[in-house]
C-alpha cells in the first residue's frame, strides 16, 4: 500500500533536511554517490541541498556560511584520509576554485 506524499511545505522541507542529513551522514564514505550524473562525494552534494534548503527560505545565508565552509574542509580532508590524493585536488578546486582569498595565498 502505498500513500500519496501530501503538497504540504513542511513535508518538502523536511525531505530536503533528510536529504542532507542522508549526506552528512555518508560523508566519508567516497564510494558512495547521490548523483548519477556526478562524481561529486557525499559532503559536496550535502552543500547543494543546503543551497536549495537556503533558497527555500528554511535558513538563511549567514546561518550557514560557516557550516558550509566546514563541510568544504571536511571533504577534501575526508579525501586526504583515505589517500585519494587525486580526488582530493579535485574536490578543492570544486568547493574552493572561486574563492577570492584561496586565490591571493596562491599568488604569495
Amino acid at each position: 500500500l502505498v500513500r500519496p506524499l501530501q503538497k504540504k511545505s513542511s513535508v518538502f522541507k523536511m525531505l530536503r533536511m533528510m536529504q542532507f542529513l542522508s549526506r552528512i551522514n555518508e560523508g566519508e564514505n567516497l564510494d558512495c554517490t547521490f548523483d548519477t550524473e556526478s562524481e561529486l562525494t557525499p559532503l559536496e552534494s550535502s552543500l547543494n541541498v543546503l543551497d536549495h534548503l537556503e533558497k527555500e527560505c528554511i535558513v538563511s545565508e549567514n546561518c550557514t556560511a560557516k557550516i558550509k565552509n566546514a563541510i568544504k574542509e571536511m571533504a577534501v580532508l575526508v579525501c586526504l584520509k583515505n589517500a585519494e590524493f587525486v580526488k582530493a585536488s579535485d574536490v578543492l578546486k570544486r568547493v574552493f576554485g572561486n574563492d577570492p582569498s584561496l586565490q591571493k595565498a596562491r599568488e604569495a
